[in-house]
């Protein structure tokens, strides 16, 4: 199938339109999460790779998941980003405040990945 150059620039702006809407999810994260994720940097071979929102315990969470450590915990921040647990680790950390967090937790959408 063959464009003709008048169609190239509609497709072009077509495109820009659905990515604007639907791949800015900026706007749907706390400042201050962006503010964390902003200022990850590697350690070493440990480094921030994905962020997810979760309702849990009738709020929303975030989950920072890191790869390259085997022993690192993934913490899990409120909206304000106040530490409400860290997962996993080398004890294996499945309970946040009491409870299975993965069991409790309903996935909503990853908000950043690298």
């Amino acid at each position: 199938m063959r464009l003709s150059l008048k169609e190239v620039p509609v497709l072009l702006l077509c495109g820009l339109l659905f990515c604007s809407s639907s791949c800015n999810k900026d706007e749907d994260i706390p400042a201050c999460i962006k503010k964390e994720i902003d200022a990850s940097v590697p350690i070493g071979e440990i480094e921030l790779v994905r962020v997810e929102r979760y309702e849990f315990q009738d709020e929303k969470v975030y989950v920072f998941n890191y790869e390259g450590g085997a022993d690192f915990q993934t913490p899990v921040f409120d909206e304000n980003c106040n530490s409400v647990c860290a997962l996993g680790g080398f004890a294996g950390i499945t309970e946040c405040r009491e409870q299975e967090f993965y069991g409790n937790a309903t996935l909503e959408e990853v908000v950043w990945e690298k």
